[in-house]
């Protein structure tokens, strides 16, 4: 029992993490993000494709299904807490890269991070924020700024932070945050990346 207790806490996580906020808040106002811009679904294509006030809606949609998840993994299944949070923090995140809403397709994970963060990392997260802020600002590229934060964060969790399975998350969030951040890295290298200019 307590094993499928698990399995459909950590499921619930994932499908909460999946619910792609930028498709519906683009199809919203008429505009289908997936065949725009960047063909993400988060905050920053929105912004470029919809607007400065549709990317905020779909940045707090993405942080908030961010925190659900590891609050929900921590307090519903029957892991240790922490390693609940850890693995529906990882679920969500999950859901969001790879929706099954969408054909596994999705965003680019890096606010449902922040928000699992948010819970699991929470003392690290406004020295991340303020990183991306910055290089956002100065660059206008929000994938330099993603990268750099997450990149920032991890440094000072894998050094300062005692618990082993928030290691393990900083590490896997950073793994998909970077995968899926491939073509980014790719168009920066050769100077083709989109900066962040709106719609």
């Amino acid at each position: 029992m307590d094993i499928m207790r698990t399995i459909l806490v950590l499921v619930s996580c994932y499908l909460l993490g999946s619910v792609p906020w930028g498709v519906i808040v683009g199809r919203k106002h008429g505009v289908d993000v997936l065949s725009r811009g960047s063909g993400s679904t988060g905050a920053t294509n929105v912004y470029r494709t919809v607007g400065k006030k549709a990317a905020a809606l779909v940045l707090v949609l993405d942080v908030v299904k961010g925190c659900a998840g590891p609050l929900i993994g921590g307090r519903l299944s029957a892991l240790n807490p922490d390693i609940g949070a850890v693995l529906g923090g990882v679920a969500a995140i999950a859901g969001h890269c790879y929706s099954p809403f969408l054909g596994f397709k999705g965003g680019k994970g890096v606010a449902t991070s922040a928000g699992a963060a948010l819970v699991i990392l929470y003392r690290f997260i406004p020295i991340g924020l303020a990183i991306f802020a910055v290089i956002a600002i100065i660059t206008r590229y929000a994938s330099l700024a993603s990268l750099t934060a997450v990149t920032t964060v991890v440094g000072m969790v894998l050094f300062s932070c005692e618990s082993f399975a928030y290691k393990a998350f900083a590490l896997v969030a950073a793994a998909i945050i970077f995968y899926r951040h491939i073509p980014n890295i790719k168009r920066l290298m050769s100077g083709r990346e989109n900066r962040i200019d709106p719609a």
